[in-house]
């Protein structure tokens, strides 16, 4: 099984080769000058996880500042990623002086109460891409609905749609509610809005109001204020409804670019400067999406195509890739160094 083969072979290997200096002579082709990290929720040890990248721990976010830290990474925000990668500097310069840079998305109030007193902590910045949607409590909040759904219940029916057959998920135990978790979520991209008559039917059923879900887990206006006046933290715009830009008419596209900003100004008194593209994929923004941003003047736009930055990111600023946020030091060094570009077989430099 090619899984159980990684777990027995290309584990130890890689751990050798870290212990023996090899992960460093991979990182002068692999690592670039830096990562950039998306996170989304960071939430107590004891609470109920069925995405992992979606919802950190956070022990687990205080192992992973705590091992940049020993490596002698430094953390910077996503300003300073944009000043080095235009300062001209050499690039052994920049590869010695590598960084990470940690970024949370859509706008939740554990940014506040559980993660910030964490970064504070390691005295590291970061930047909260907010969905103005999101604090204004106008979006379809169906991922937080998804979880308190899966949670609450030992069987979930998908009925019919489009021809396809219903489904049954099961979630009798943490490892069932897991798996229909993302099972769930895969549905939800794929089908987008046309899934939203079923799931509105799924969750009166249950019980679940995502309005409550989305009072629970958002941030508020003044404790978006609140968190805009720390000095660690850079606000960014998710634009404002949370949907594929690319899937928008250029009209749709420009009011999204533009209005989340404008809003965000407008609350937090300060200029926003950054954007993270909704989804991020190649499937939610492109060529197009990318020229709205540089043009709107956002300094830098990041996306969610796996990569490390390299100096030739300069030249592409509105397309900055970002890694999901490590779940083991392991995955962390792999991150770190580049060798996760090797083991998942992507282009080294990710531009576009």
């Amino acid at each position: 099984m090619p899984r159980d083969w990684f777990r027995a072979v290309a584990v130890p290997l890689l751990n050798l080769t870290y212990r023996t200096g090899g992960y460093r002579a991979l990182g002068t082709v692999y690592a670039g000058c830096g990562v950039i990290f998306s996170l989304h929720r960071v939430v107590a040890p004891n609470y109920p996880s069925l995405h992992p990248a979606h919802l950190l721990h956070s022990d687990l976010l205080d192992d992973i500042l705590g091992a940049v830290r020993g490596l002698g990474w430094d953390i910077v925000s996503i300003e300073e990623v944009r000043d080095r990668l235009m300062s001209g500097k050499s690039v052994n310069y920049l590869r010695n002086r590598r960084f990470v840079c940690f970024t949370l998305d859509d706008g939740y109030a554990d940014t506040l109460t559980v993660a910030l007193p964490i970064f504070r902590k390691y005295h590291a910045p970061i930047c909260v891409y907010v969905t103005t949607g999101i604090v204004e409590r106008s979006i379809f909040y169906w991922w937080g609905a998804n979880q308190e759904l899966i949670l609450k219940s030992e069987r979930v029916e998908l009925p019919s749609l489009e021809g396809f057959g219903s489904t049954m998920l099961y979630g009798r135990t943490l490892q069932e509610k897991q798996a229909a978790y993302l099972a769930l979520d895969s549905q939800c991209h794929r089908w987008g809005d046309r899934l939203i008559p079923v799931l509105r039917e799924l969750y009166s059923r249950n019980g679940v109001n995502p309005r409550q879900c989305l009072d629970r887990d958002a941030l508020s206006v003044p404790q978006l204020r609140h968190l805009a006046t720390d000095p660690l933290v850079t606000v960014g715009s998710h634009c404002v409804t949370h949907q594929r830009l690319s899937l928008m008419a250029d009209d749709e596209l420009s009011y999204e670019v533009q209005e989340g900003r404008r809003k965000l100004e407008g609350w937090v008194g300060l200029e926003v400067s950054h954007l993270a593209y909704p989804f991020g994929l190649s499937d939610a923004c492109g060529e197009r999406e990318f020229e709205t941003a540089r043009q709107a003047g956002f300094q830098t736009a990041v996306t969610t195509r796996p990569g490390n930055v390299f100096p030739q990111h300069r030249d592409y600023l509105h397309c900055l890739p970002r890694r999901s946020i490590p779940m083991s030091g392991f995955a962390l060094r792999n991150a770190l160094f580049g060798v996760a570009t090797i083991l998942r077989n992507d282009s080294r430099v990710q531009l576009r």
